[in-house]
């Protein structure tokens, strides 16, 4: 697996390390990309599980703080499925976790890791007219929100994290809100790209 052979970690390894054990009640388990028109049902069950995100509600550190202060909002972009991208679906479970999170004031836990996606049908139109960035930058000064970056965050990820009250990136992170092959694709050439994949690392700032 590429995401292995990167030192990448999975969506679930991420959740099971941050929540209590047995806690983490996930939400939205079942959909799958919405791309019926162009690929078989059981390709999108075997390729796209959970639309690329992994979200529910578990316990964080709840020996010290209680079953009750402990809930907390986890979200994880797979980037073993469609690249962590976002989706129809994942778009739809994303807003509604936020949603419970503001009425909750829970803490939440973005894993950001993975970016835009292309080729999604939507009934909506192009797809722009979501509420995720919205409702995510609304948590803010109601609840705590902590983004995580590691491997590749681009595009919509990009933005979620760059919403978080604190962020946390490991050395081989690259952010931006236009990935290399986008730049590319855009015209303004290998070079342009080059440039912006150059990694960020602490230590050259």
């Amino acid at each position: 697996m590429k995401n292995a052979a990167r030192g990448g970690r999975t969506a679930r390894e991420n959740i099971a390390d941050l929540c209590d054990e047995g806690s983490f009640i996930e939400y939205g388990a079942l959909a799958i990309a919405a791309q019926r028109s162009r690929r078989a049902l059981d390709d999108l069950i075997a390729n796209t599980p959970a639309d690329g995100i992994v979200t529910g509600i578990g316990s964080v550190n709840g020996a010290l703080f209680g079953a009750e202060r402990a809930r907390t909002t986890v979200m994880s972009y797979d980037a073993t499925v469609l690249a962590g991208t976002q989706g129809f679906f994942n778009h739809a479970k994303t807003d509604r976790l936020l949603e419970l999170s503001l009425k909750q004031k829970l803490p939440v836990v973005l894993f950001a890791e993975g970016g835009g996606r292309p080729g999604d049908e939507s009934l909506r139109g192009p797809g722009l007219d979501v509420g995720t960035f919205a409702s995510y930058a609304a948590l803010s000064e109601q609840a705590p929100v902590v983004g995580i970056a590691a491997g590749r965050c681009f595009a919509g990820n990009a933005a979620l994290l760059g919403c978080s009250d604190v962020i946390i990136a490991t050395r081989n992170s690259n952010i931006g809100m236009g990935g290399p092959a986008m730049i590319e694709g855009g015209g303004l050439g290998v070079g342009m790209r080059a440039i912006l994949s150059t990694r960020w690392h602490p230590d050259k700032q």
